[in-house]
């Protein structure tokens, strides 16, 4: 039944978008027409293409392209991820050298898009096709940085940004962290490690009536995104814009800002020095934990799901 067969329901659902990109599409649209018109008027269709000019496609963008070309997709968190272990890293980033043909990566991270260059430039990391900084609020591509508009677009949905520090604000448990923390679609604050504490942030938020996500990492970082931001979101949003199918993504994290992209539809790879914060999701089909950690987990994940 497609109800308990999660790859099956991954190929139907997959036939299902590819099928309404075919036929329900406005190209779709416009050629269906078109060929209706030639039927009922072939000699002055033809004329009109005799006589329209000749004009070429915009150029696409190279990674755009690119990613459009490829089959696979891998995206990493960054900090005790991918890096971690100089060695296995540089295997690593031979390994997506070597399958650079057939297979994209990127990375993920709640690091702010400076930040994240930062350490990019800091462990020598080759350039990633795709950077999904700030806890999935942002998404750029390709060694030019270029933002994806389209998804800042989506995630501003409902978002109030000032009426979320209005009502977090007079909490004395919080602390606001420093500016470069802060993004046009993330509001982060410091917190102590207490249930209590974060029940009460959700309580006063849905008091409010506002809509938001609330994610709280390593015992210390509390970030409140827009409902529709996420690192597990943005995936799910690069995999349907250029055609992955879940069962060829991969995403590989350690920790609990980690734990939407890992719950989502791909492949999931927890690398071995995760945080305890993902010890519920082991009994998860789609989740492999790997005994090796940092890049080297990385590594086996790969391997693991035959993506290398």
């Amino acid at each position: 039944s497609i109800l308990i067969d999660k790859e099956l329901w991954n190929t139907l659902s997959n036939n299902g978008i590819n099928g309404v990109r075919s036929n329900y599409s406005w190209q779709s649209h416009c050629e269906k027409v078109m060929q209706q018109f030639s039927k009922l008027l072939p000699s002055r269709t033809e004329a009109m293409k005799k006589e329209a000019p000749v004009q070429s496609s915009p150029k696409s963008p190279s990674f755009g392209k690119r990613l459009i070309s490829l089959n696979r997709l891998m995206i990493s968190d960054i900090d005790n991820t991918l890096i971690g272990d100089n060695k296995s890293m540089r295997e690593l980033f031979a390994l997506l050298e070597s399958h650079r043909d057939t297979l994209a990566w990127g990375v993920s991270t709640g690091r702010s898009l400076e930040l994240t260059i930062e350490a990019i430039t800091e462990y020598n990391i080759p350039t990633p096709d795709i950077i999904i900084c700030s806890v999935g609020t942002e998404i750029y591509y390709g060694p030019d940085l270029r933002m994806d508009k389209g998804w800042q677009n989506h995630i501003s949905y409902q978002w109030r940004p000032e009426e979320i520090k209005e009502v977090l604000g007079d909490i004395d448990f919080l602390t606001f962290q420093e500016s470069e923390g802060q993004r046009s679609h993330k509001i982060s604050y410091y917190m102590a490690d207490d249930y209590d504490y974060l029940f009460w942030v959700y309580y006063k938020l849905e008091e409010a009536g506002l809509q938001c996500r609330v994610i709280y990492s390593h015992g210390q970082f509390l970030d409140i995104v827009p409902v529709r931001a996420s690192k597990g979101k943005a995936i799910d949003y690069l995999s349907y814009k250029y055609e992955f199918s879940p069962l060829h993504v991969m995403v590989a994290g350690d920790s609990g800002n980690d734990e939407d992209m890992l719950s989502g539809k791909a492949r999931g790879l927890v690398v071995g020095n995760y945080s305890e914060e993902l010890e519920k999701l082991k009994d998860r089909p789609n989740i492999y934990f790997s005994p090796r950690k940092y890049a080297a987990g990385i590594i086996d994940g790969l391997n693991h799901y035959g993506f290398i």
